[in-house]
């Protein structure tokens, strides 16, 4: 490649075949990459609390490519989420009627442990919250960027979709926060 724009792009988003005879080598380090492989495309992805290969892309179809295969995997470094971060987020939205709230469940890689940190809301509706991330140290990363719908139905609408786009957290929602349970 001679453009340096497109070493600069291969290097933050390398693409591996992975090797039929030889040991795939997962990602060490944060960061992603394309696998490709004999059962298609694949995406891994490695975080401080995440490891995961993903398909991606279209279904290879009658193609096969001569690379050996990988599984899908999801490990998460913290196990589940604590019911209680999740109780604290259904109290916090409760709280907030009938206005939208958001929270981010926060991996701390040096003590393994996560935490709740509620959005500063920046603007906040019925049926809409534009928020602010929480700040993070050095060692912490958002696990799950997680909003109430006030008392509408939990449903991930488009714009929730497009603001998921470049980050690889999960994601949870709460709907009709006057229900209980």
């Amino acid at each position: 490649m001679s453009d340096p724009r497109d070493v600069a792009l291969a290097r933050s988003f390398p693409i591996i075949a992975v090797p039929r005879f030889g040991i795939f080598k997962p990602l060490s380090t944060n960061g992603q990459r394309l696998l490709v492989t004999a059962n298609g495309f694949f995406l891994e992805v490695r975080r401080d609390w995440l490891y995961a290969v993903q398909p991606c892309g279209i279904p290879l179809g009658i193609v096969r490519y001569p690379f050996g295969d990988v599984a899908t995997s999801i490990q998460l470094a913290f196990g589940k989420v604590p019911r209680l971060l999740v109780e604290d987020f259904i109290a916090t939205a409760r709280h907030a009627l009938p206005n939208e709230v958001a929270g981010a469940i926060v991996f701390n890689a040096t003590t393994g442990t996560l935490s709740l940190r509620i959005c500063e809301s920046l603007q906040a509706t019925g049926a809409h919250v534009r928020y602010a991330m929480p700040k993070l140290a050095p060692d912490e990363s958002i696990a799950v960027d997680i909003h109430s719908h006030g008392v509408l139905s939990a449903e991930f609408s488009r714009k929730d979709d497009k603001g998921q786009l470049p980050r690889p957290e999960g994601r949870s929602l709460r709907g009709n926060s006057t229900a209980r349970g």
